[in-house]
């Protein structure tokens, strides 16, 4: 008999991030490290917005740290400012 194990690999979301912090903290995190990179770049949030495919209001809005973006929209931010996931939330 051949017994056949399955290693099944937990998905990387949002909130199983924030279960270990705070939805605030998770936020503020994202807001600080957005606008950093994005000044950075010297770029505007239109800018970053219009590059990522994000209506500009929308995006203030994550980077204010009044919403929580997706994984897809992180994704589409990252790519914008050269950055990983990793960075934009600060693990």
């Amino acid at each position: 008999m051949v017994y056949i194990l399955q290693h099944k690999t937990p998905k990387l979301s949002v909130s199983g991030m924030m279960s270990c912090m705070s939805t605030d903290n998770f936020a503020e995190k994202i807001h600080d490290n957005l606008s950093k990179m994005r000044k950075q770049l010297r770029y505007t949030q239109k800018e970053v917005a219009d590059l990522a495919g994000l209506n500009p209001n929308y995006y203030a809005k994550v980077e204010r740290g009044d919403g929580i973006p997706s994984l897809k929209t992180l994704r589409k931010i990252a790519k914008v400012l050269n950055v990983t996931i990793t960075d934009i939330v600060g693990y």
